[in-house]
């Protein structure tokens, strides 16, 4: 597992919170617009643009979605997508999920390492089974950064996938 060279910090500035909906929010729903689902992979779409990391025009297995505004940004739409984003060139993420690990476990593993983390009940390149949600956040080092989400239920996935980022600021630069 690599690091995903970008602080949290970068992407939680463009980070499109659902729980706050500031002036980044109608990029989200323009994006959203007549697509089915929920958007976490839109927003964290957004954050991993804003930062720097390019989001292709395709993903693995359709085309991505395009922000407005002309800058080029692109946006996966669902969590395997995701997955595969950050894997391919930064390595499998690592599954903190084990057989009987609890949520405050999951969390402890992580505590004080900012990252991304997705919540997959799906293999990669999979689709989850019918009727379970997968999301994806950014972990600031001690919690999720969008605080309305159901925490108990996602941290019992069976796969918790974990990307740290790079903290150091080397890797930060202004788009």
């Amino acid at each position: 597992m690599g690091t995903i060279p970008v602080s949290a910090d970068k992407l939680i500035q463009y980070y499109a919170r659902r729980d706050k909906q500031d002036s980044t929010w109608p990029d989200v729903q323009a994006v959203m617009k007549g697509i089915p689902g929920t958007p976490c992979c839109v927003q964290i779409s957004r954050a991993f643009c804003g930062a720097g990391l390019a989001v292709p025009a395709k993903s693995w297995r359709r085309s991505t979605a395009a922000f407005p505004g002309g800058r080029g940004w692109r946006a996966l739409l669902a969590t395997d997508e995701v997955e595969e984003f950050l894997a391919v060139p930064y390595g499998d993420g690592e599954n903190l999920q084990g057989p009987k690990t609890k949520p405050a476990d999951v969390k402890g593993a992580i505590g004080g390492i900012p990252g991304v983390l997705i919540f997959r009940h799906g293999l990669r390149r999979g689709f989850p089974p019918k009727g379970k949600f997968e999301h994806t956040e950014i972990w600031d080092g001690s919690q999720i950064v969008q605080r309305d989400m159901a925490e108990g239920y996602l941290f019992s996935c069976p796969r918790v996938l974990f990307w740290p980022t790079d903290e150091s600021g080397a890797a930060d630069f202004e788009v």
